[in-house]
């Protein structure tokens, strides 16, 4: 492994390690806490509309659940998540080999007994923590991408990888694209638009927002939508 690599491997464990010992009944302050060691501006947000942003956000990238281990091997930030009706989840991917979903008991939220969830497959190890009781969501590594969700739940579930400033079409984009959401104005993303690069916009929407002041003409409020 190159000197570059695993400095960024040491970089994304020790941030994920943390993260789950300062917030381990928290999954979205959890994940905030090792974004902001990528994008120290990051604001926080509630898991829904964390998913919101990121899935709607030029610095992050899809990516499939084959690659998911390659890309953490390599230090790269990969945040995988899915909104839910009241409250959503999200996690983070930890480096390490590929393991089994299962292994370990918990307690059953339908019967209230202790119950083994049993291995199988092989999935991606996560950076994951819970207000919930269920011991699958809870997860320094120990515990797969698979486990916080059940199957139907997990059908919904999207990764993306982080790629901000170092996006394959960075050198093309003059100007910085900054994300920013109120509270007052959640869907709101203050995007810098990169005018010798448009086609790199596919899609674009106004949206006001109230708590900002007017800006200049360089600058312009706008839902980032791929």
């Amino acid at each position: 492994m190159a000197e570059d690599d695993r400095n960024k491997l040491e970089k994304l464990k020790l941030a994920s390690d943390e993260a789950f010992v300062l917030y381990p009944k928290s999954c979205s302050h959890a994940v905030w806490y090792v974004i902001k060691q990528y994008n120290p501006d990051q604001p926080y947000l509630v898991a829904n509309d964390l998913v919101e942003m990121i899935s709607s956000s030029p610095d992050w990238e899809e990516v499939s659940l084959s690659e998911l281990s390659a890309l953490a091997n390599r230090g790269t930030l990969v945040v995988g998540g899915a909104k839910e009706r009241v409250h959503g989840h999200v996690i983070t991917v930890y480096p390490g080999d590929e393991k089994p979903r299962g292994g370990y008991f918990f307690l059953s939220s339908k019967s209230g007994k202790t119950s083994f969830m049993r291995e199988d497959g092989m999935y991606a190890r996560a950076m994951s923590t819970s207000r919930g009781g269920y011991a699958g969501a809870i997860s320094k590594g120990d515990k797969t991408v698979r486990d916080p969700w059940g199957g139907l739940a997990f059908k919904e579930v999207r990764f993306w990888k982080f790629v901000g400033k170092n996006r394959d079409n960075a050198d093309d984009d003059p100007l910085s694209l900054t994300t920013r959401w109120e509270r007052g104005a959640r869907t709101i993303t203050q995007i810098v638009i990169p005018t010798r690069n448009p086609e790199a916009i596919k899609r674009w929407r106004l949206e006001s927002d109230p708590t900002q002041p007017i800006l200049m003409q360089t600058d312009i409020h706008v839902r980032w939508q791929r």
